[in-house]
């Protein structure tokens, strides 16, 4: 059973992201840009929608979502690209020009495939969770009220800390086995990881929670500055109209105040996504070669 080199993978994604930060903006520019065009297209409906949700206005939900969820689908087909590009330099397997990338052939695809089947088996699994969390209590219940606390306080920890493992297991090593291995490998994937849970998840750690912190500051500093609270459950619908108000013009001023310091937002946004994909390829793609039989010495792979 081979092991993730955890001090090296780690290393290796920074390196890799500021290494090669100019060859992924290369990838990351174009389908950026489109999405920073598209989102001022929608900024309106964006803010009628927030709007909409904070105020529990489900009836005025709709028309937004038409226009919205096609740029939705498309904000994602934009993102996927983009970590497909950065997957496919960080194995070094990336063609055509270093200056841009856009590209809807098939790493794209078997990268969504990939991330469509593991969201459905995540969502299989939270049901599963849910059902378990369900026969604990009532199997608890027969011990009385005590008895049913304990077991639900129990198996909910133990039900969730097996979802942790099955889902960091599953999908650390899914974008390398997509792009390498061309095929849609959450089965390859999750054998690759076995025996390697508290390394990879030490790795997530050293690589997320940095770049986690930068963003949660810059995003309450100025982004999320002086967003109002959400209507109280059982609100009247005077509340609920003062809540649905007070959303709109904070949404209103929070997207004129992002297009009013664009050069502040815009870079920030497309930085912090280069280093973010960076730091994550650069780790999933280093593991992958320790463990594939052919590149058991990533180190000499990625020299």
């Amino acid at each position: 059973m081979n092991k993730i080199p955890v001090g090296a993978t780690i290393a290796h994604a920074y390196r890799f992201a500021f290494g090669k930060f100019p060859a992924l903006l290369g990838i990351a520019w174009l389908p950026f840009a489109i999405l920073i065009a598209g989102s001022l297209l929608v900024a309106r409906q964006s803010i009628l929608l927030s709007a909409a949700m904070a105020g529990r206005n489900f009836s005025g939900m709709g028309s937004t979502l038409l226009i919205l969820l096609p740029f939705y689908i498309v904000t994602l087909v934009l993102t996927l690209m983009q970590f497909a590009g950065m997957t496919e330099e960080a194995l070094g397997t990336r063609k055509g020009s270093r200056f841009f990338y856009f590209n809807l052939g098939r790493p794209l695809w078997r990268l969504a495939g990939t991330f469509v089947l593991f969201l459905l088996v995540a969502i299989g699994m939270i049901i599963g969770a849910v059902v378990g969390v369900a026969a604990i209590s009532f199997l608890g219940g027969l011990a009385g009220t005590v008895g049913r606390g304990i077991a639900v306080a129990v198996g909910t920890i133990a039900i969730y800390l097996g979802l942790i493992y099955a889902w960091v297991r599953a999908s650390f090593l899914l974008s390398p086995v997509a792009i390498a291995e061309d095929r849609i490998g959450l089965g390859r994937a999750w054998s690759l990881g076995k025996g390697n849970f508290w390394r990879v998840f030490l790795i997530l750690l050293a690589i997320l929670v940095p770049v986690t912190v930068i963003d949660i500051l810059f995003m309450f500093g100025f982004v999320w500055d002086g967003m109002p609270p959400a209507a109280p459950a059982g609100a009247t619908p005077a509340q609920l109209q003062a809540a649905q108000a007070a959303a709109q013009a904070w949404n209103a001023a929070m997207t004129a105040r992002m297009t009013h310091y664009w050069f502040i937002t815009y870079p920030f946004f497309l930085i912090f996504t280069l280093l973010f994909f960076g730091l994550i390829v650069g780790a999933q793609a280093f593991a992958y070669r320790a463990l594939i039989p052919d590149h058991e010495d990533a180190a000499e792979a990625f020299s």
